[in-house]
């Protein structure tokens, strides 16, 4: 259960200004509106999927649009 004070903006938007979730309360990642964890499996990572607008879980890195940087050692 949570505490929510929320304003309407001049634009008609709500602006939630406080939330707070009680002691003892879980929150899940896949609680989090725009994060998809069905499939996940042992190994998987959150991918950013710019088409559906949300982090998807996969084990697999697809995208020709990555580039990984290891560092320096």
């Amino acid at each position: 259960m949570a505490n929510l004070k929320v304003k309407v903006t001049p634009q008609n938007n709500l602006l939630i200004t406080n939330y707070r979730v009680f002691q003892g309360s879980s929150i899940r990642i896949a609680d989090i509106f725009d994060v998809n964890t069905a499939g996940a499996i042992d190994g998987s990572m959150l991918i950013f999927n710019g088409v559906e607008n949300k982090w998807l879980a996969d084990v697999d890195i697809d995208s020709p649009n990555v580039t990984i940087d290891g560092g320096e050692f």
